[in-house]
């Protein structure tokens, strides 16, 4: 008869050593964000806008600072110099209108200057006169046809325009004056005009 021998098997237990792992803990909301900004152009003007756009009322230099504050409250600022230079100047564009009655032409300004309005001008009247006057008259010594010029000045040059008037001599107004008698045989009449000279009157 077989036995069967009871094998032991001494088994050891082994305790592993527990490892934690720490994660920086996730900031509520997400990322650090700026909250608040806040921008001072040196000109008594302001902005909390992002990106500001702001037109300086004159050419110059101006320090240009920018705050920021995250949600976190921290701060930080930074100024920089900005140089506004002049705009560019736009040449006036001289115009004119005019009437003429008789001998006399009145002429109208009607000039134009994108940058603001006109300091001055100066007529040739194409006889000799001048004028700088802004909305000048002339009376012609004879008719006839005469061209009229129209100059401005500005700091980059001048600016013309030109037109042909024509001056007419006023109509003859003719007052007849007729006045008769009568005698036996015959009826006499005497003629008497004023407005024209001469002895015909067409």
């Amino acid at each position: 008869m077989r036995s069967w021998r009871t094998r032991r098997t001494n088994r050891r237990s082994r305790t592993w050593p527990q490892r934690s792992q720490r994660y920086p803990a996730a900031r509520a909301g997400g990322a650090i964000r700026i909250a608040r900004r806040s921008w001072n152009f040196g000109n008594g003007e302001t902005s909390t806008t992002a990106n500001p756009s702001i037109t300086f009322a004159a050419p110059g230099s101006y320090n240009v600072s920018l705050e920021v504050t995250d949600d976190a409250g921290a701060a930080n600022a930074v100024t920089r110099s900005v140089t506004v230079s002049p705009a560019p100047s736009t040449p006036p564009t001289a115009d004119f209108s005019f009437s003429c009655s008789g001998l006399t032409c009145t002429f109208t300004d009607r000039s134009t200057d994108p940058d603001g309005q006109i300091a001055a001008g100066s007529w040739a009247f194409g006889d000799g006169g001048t004028s700088a006057a802004p909305s000048p008259s002339r009376t012609y010594a004879k008719a006839g046809t005469y061209t009229v010029v129209l100059t401005l000045a500005y700091s980059g040059g001048t600016d013309q325009h030109s037109a042909t008037v024509t001056a007419s001599a006023p109509a003859s107004s003719i007052v007849l004056t007729v006045t008769g008698r009568t005698d036996a045989t015959h009826l006499h009449a005497t003629l008497r005009w004023t407005g024209a000279s001469g002895t015909r009157v067409a």
